[in-house]
Formats: structure tokens, sequence, C-alpha cells
């Protein structure tokens, strides 16, 4: 990647009260961080945005719906550059695609809960792999270790920060964990890692001091993301 280009934060993100505890990985082609990309986005009116994305296929990058469909910038992003893998100027994988999905809620609505969508790559990402996902009950997320790892603007460009902790509370249609994000990070997943594989659970998008949060994996978003996993095959 030749340079950064001008970039807008896509959302309202926080550093916690608790302290910027975020790490950064340094080896970034490896599982599961080559899983998560950084996206630069091109809305309708000109302007670029950055976003977090992760393959949940060979073919499919789950995101936040404002990273695809940009309210008050003329709406669905006229192209969106997804880049696995990414270590600042280092981008070993690049795909560019104009196939973008996302839901009603976001889309008419607006609505916070209702905020995560999909890119669909021209091609497929061969030998990456990606990570699974599913839909927990409150007993078991509320015990559970989370990661949430993106690519924020407060950082070198293109560089990958995030860390661990147990998730603060679960909510219907939401996450809230106290984990330090910026702008930039949305989209990333929140995961957890079981027998060795690596299992998304929402979808970051918001936050403040209280915390920060993501779509939860509910059954209606799973099955969203199967419907378009299912288009991408």
């Amino acid at each position: 990647m030749a340079s950064q280009p001008r970039v807008a934060e896509a959302a309202i993100e926080a550093i916690l009260p608790s302290g910027d505890d975020r790490q950064a990985i340094a080896e970034t082609r490896v599982p599961p961080w080559r899983w998560i990309c950084s996206l630069i986005i091109t809305a309708p009116d000109g302007t670029q945005w950055l976003g977090t994305g992760w393959l949940a296929s060979p073919r499919l990058v789950i995101t936040a719906g404002h990273c695809v469909f940009i309210h008050g910038r003329g709406g669905w992003a006229d192209q969106v550059d997804v880049y696995p893998a990414r270590n600042g100027p280092l981008a070993p994988y690049h795909f560019s695609s104009t196939d973008l999905r996302s839901v009603k809620g976001w889309v008419y609505r607006q609505s916070p809960e209702s905020d995560y969508g999909a890119i669909i790559l021209p091609e497929p990402t061969a030998g990456l792999g990606y990570f699974g996902y599913g839909v927990l009950d409150d007993d078991d997320l509320s015990e559970l270790l989370v990661n949430v790892y993106g690519y924020p603007t407060d950082k070198a460009p293109g560089t990958l920060w995030g860390h661990d902790r147990i998730l603060e509370q679960v909510l219907p249609r939401t996450i809230i964990y106290d984990i330090s994000t910026f702008g930039g990070q949305s989209g990333c997943p929140i995961f957890y890692r079981q027998a060795g594989r690596r299992y998304a659970v929402g979808i970051h998008n918001y936050g403040d001091i209280t915390g920060n949060t993501a779509t939860r994996i509910t059954a209606e978003v799973f099955d969203n993301i199967e419907a378009w996993r299912d288009e991408s095959r």
C-alpha cells in the first residue's frame, strides 16, 4: 500500500476510564489475525473512511453497517477496499468490492442494534481461513473471555490493536465490554477461543465511557450472515 488516504472516523468509540491496555499484533499473517481486515471505504460524496471487518467465509467479510451504508454521506459506499492481514504499509492481500449488504433496521431506521453488514468479495481468499460464529445464551456469554481487535485511527496507520476481557453486560441484542477501542475499529469481531478455534459472538460498532458495545449475534443476525454466506458461494 503506497500511502494512507484521507479518512474520517466511522463511529464514536471510547478509551475507557480503566485505561488503554490495547496491544499491537506484530505478526498479522497467521490465524486468527489474518482473518481481520483493514477497510478503506469510499462514500458517494467522495470522502474516505476507515473501518474493520472479519472473514466469515472465503468471500464474505462481516463489518458494521455504518461501514457499508453511511448515513449523511449518500448511503451505500461506492467501494470498499479490503486488506486482510494488513500490518502498516504491508498489505499482502487486497480486494475491492461494490457488493455490499446490510439490514433494514440500519438502512431505514439507523438502529444501533442493527448496525451490521457485509462485503462480498469478487474472489475467494483462498487458503486464509476465517472465523466461526454462533449464538450463545446469556449464561454462556456472561462468563466469556472475549477478544476485541481492529484497526484504530489513533495508532500507526494500518496496524492491528486490541485486548481481551470478560464481557461486562449481556443484553438481548447487544453486548458490552470494558475494552478500549477507537474510531476505525468499527466492524471488528468480538470473538472467543474454544478447542483451538475462534468464534465471533458480536460485531463491534459503538462506545462511550461506560463501555464499548457490539451487535450481539442472535438467531436473527446468524441467519442473515448465513444468507449472505450462501450468496457468496
